[in-house]
């Protein structure tokens, strides 16, 4: 999407010498996200390996969820058609504004090492809670999906509904968000890291991540209060956008 993006904002301002910086620094950021995610999985089978899986779980899913919070917010964010465009336009306008054809390849190759990033520590946050047949199901059918999109937007010029596509998104990490806050705080106490007062009262539903204890409970609920917080902040700041345009035209 962020190729497209600005592959489209470059042809649109008739610069199409730049196409080539933008590929280069998607490919660049593509190797340098393989690299890492293969360092990332030998460096976590290595230290399962010593014994301390329900560690390395625990931790990775933590940072896992740091991640997509970041994401859930930077995707909400950018829900707004005019929000997107606005964010494109000034990357692109600093870069073309500079004359220096690097800042393209530096943006390019951030933007996919970030997500590649993002990715890589998705996936292990994710692997311990399925099976592997089902990771790598979901891998594939994703890539399919990708390459099918990647060509319909770049090759085709198709638009994608931009507000849609990110809502959907930021649903749907959130929802990653609370199952894996609570699973990994759940292999922590497994590991013996976190203590785990049961709770009578308390539910125990696996796709959600719930379990029966106060130590993944109160994280879970506080995490809740601040996705609902950020979600009507959000909504309330693209309200006073929507008036303040209203009052410009």
């Amino acid at each position: 999407l962020v190729l497209a993006a600005l592959l489209a904002y470059l042809r649109r301002e008739a610069v199409p010498a730049a196409r080539r910086w933008v590929w280069s620094g998607a490919a660049a950021g593509l190797a340098a996200s393989i690299g890492l995610a293969v360092l990332l999985t030998y460096s976590l089978s290595h230290a399962a390996s010593g014994g301390a899986r329900e560690l390395i779980e625990g931790i990775t899913g933590l940072v896992a969820v740091v991640m997509m919070l970041t994401v859930g917010r930077w995707l909400h964010g950018k829900s707004s058609t005019v929000a997107w465009n606005k964010y494109v336009d000034r990357q692109m306008q600093g870069a073309l504004a500079k004359g220096n054809l690097w800042y393209l390849f530096f943006i390019a190759a951030l933007a996919i090492l970030r997500e590649g990033a993002e990715t890589t520590i998705f996936y292990a946050g994710m692997a311990p809670a399925i099976d592997t047949s089902q990771l790598l199901l979901g891998i594939g059918s994703a890539l399919v999906v990708l390459i099918i999109l990647g060509y319909a937007m770049i090759a085709l010029s198709a638009r994608l509904p931009v507000a849609a596509f990110f809502r959907a998104a930021t649903v749907l990490i959130y929802y990653l968000v609370f199952r894996f806050l609570g699973e990994s705080l759940h292999a922590l106490q497994i590991a013996g890291k976190l203590p785990a007062h049961n709770g009578h009262s308390l539910p125990s539903i696996g796709w959600l991540g719930i379990y029966p204890t106060w130590e993944t409970t109160i994280p879970q609920l506080l995490i809740l209060a601040f996705i609902l917080w950020e979600l009507l902040r959000s909504r309330r700041t693209a309200n006073r956008t929507k008036a303040a345009n209203g009052i410009t035209k």
